[in-house]
């Protein structure tokens, strides 16, 4: 359960700790962090109970007061803001890569050299000022396609498709050119593949689609 709990922590999109103490400003902050509190602003509704529990777990191996407060979907720039300008700030809370970087750069701690950025398995996806580390990624998020390789083995089986496309498994997509001249020859052939079309919206239940 233990695991289960510390790897949905590492579906946090970027998260920069902040030791309160970064200025004169912080002093307080300082002192209430150095007692034994931890402060975390959720950016992710969908886990919020499973970070209930890891707080849970961290308090009860350092005996250090934690807390975890979910923002509701969409507002958490703005509680950000909020919640920041309070005497009891958040000590962790979620950035928005380089962009929120630049709104909260003075709320940052350097993380260079931590235990933590040096897990970082990839170092350059890291948010880096000059020689300081301000901000560590637990999550990149990618776009892509999901394809159906039932209906691309059956398109790679014909016997009448484009040879043109150069591409004779999946595999062999590995530009933007191949993927259209692909896609547009399953698309003359359809009728033959018995499928509507070649793309579709993830939102489709269909199955009859790439």
């Amino acid at each position: 359960m233990r695991k289960k709990i510390i790897s949905t922590l590492l579906c946090v999109t970027m998260v920069s700790l902040i030791f309160a103490g970064c200025g004169a400003k912080n002093n307080k902050k300082t002192k209430e962090t150095a007692s034994g509190k931890v402060y975390f602003l959720n950016f992710k509704p969908e886990i919020a109970d499973a970070y209930v529990e890891l707080m849970k777990e961290y308090t009860k191996e350092t005996n250090v007061e934690a807390k975890v407060v979910t923002v509701a979907d969409n507002q958490y720039e703005s509680t950000l803001k909020v919640e920041m300008a309070k005497s009891d700030a958040p000590t962790i809370f979620t950035i928005n890569g380089y962009v929120g970087y630049d709104v909260w750069k003075d709320r940052c701690e350097n993380l260079k050299d931590t235990k933590f950025y040096s897990l970082l398995s990839d170092k350059k996806m890291a948010i880096v000022d000059g020689d300081g580390v301000y901000a560590i990624p637990l999550m990149q998020e990618s776009y892509g396609i999901i394809c159906n390789k039932k209906i691309f083995n059956a398109y790679f089986g014909l016997e009448e498709r484009d040879d043109d496309t150069g591409c004779n498994a999946i595999e062999d997509i590995n530009s933007f050119e191949k993927l259209k001249a692909v896609t547009e020859d399953m698309q003359d052939h359809k009728e033959e593949l018995g499928i509507d079309g070649a793309f579709s919206e993830i939102a489709l239940n269909s199955t009859n689609h790439l």
